[in-house]
């Protein structure tokens, strides 16, 4: 069983993460609401606060785009969704294992951003969208070590005079 909740989860399960500081930024709820789909609508594109994932291969990049969605607005990772933006969904019987895998990556974040993973239905086709929160004023999440920031539809591993700026920034 997940942090915070089971396997489908509404829009009122709790957001889990950990340190205090990453807390604050959240006072005001989601920054990104759920998608509402109609069957056979395709989703948004990729942009600065959504990536669409078919299946994930790699959960290590998971990770790195949820912690440059902490370190930027916060953002939704959906899993079942081409990059078009057409629903091809998530089989059934992976669902369980994926949220795990899902949350495993996003506890490799350090310090872990509040976020949340749900599984929805769009025209008989399950999607699971992982929801990152910004982290607060003041604090900063790395994956590795390494400071990561969502500019557009790409994560980019901060370092050098941008890492001190936006260090200064924070």
């Amino acid at each position: 069983r997940l942090q915070g909740g089971s396997d489908e989860q509404g829009p009122s399960a709790p957001l889990t993460g950990s340190h205090p500081r990453v807390r604050e930024g959240y006072q005001h709820g989601l920054k990104y609401g759920r998608a509402q789909h109609c069957p056979g609508v395709q989703m948004d594109v990729e942009d600065q606060g959504l990536e669409l994932k078919r299946t994930v291969v790699n959960f290590r990049e998971v990770g790195k785009t949820a912690c440059a969605f902490a370190n930027a607005h916060g953002g939704r990772i959906v899993i079942g969704v081409a990059d078009n933006g057409e629903v091809v969904g998530v089989p059934d019987d992976a669902t369980d294992s994926l949220q795990q895998r899902l949350e495993e990556s996003l506890q490799q974040i350090s310090p872990v951003p509040l976020h949340r993973i749900s599984v929805e239905h769009d025209g008989g086709k399950r999607t699971v969208t992982v929801e990152v929160q910004r982290v607060g004023q003041g604090a900063f999440c790395t994956y590795d070590g390494i400071v990561y920031y969502r500019t557009g539809s790409v994560n980019s591993k901060l370092n050098g005079r941008t890492l001190q700026e936006f260090l200064m920034d924070r």
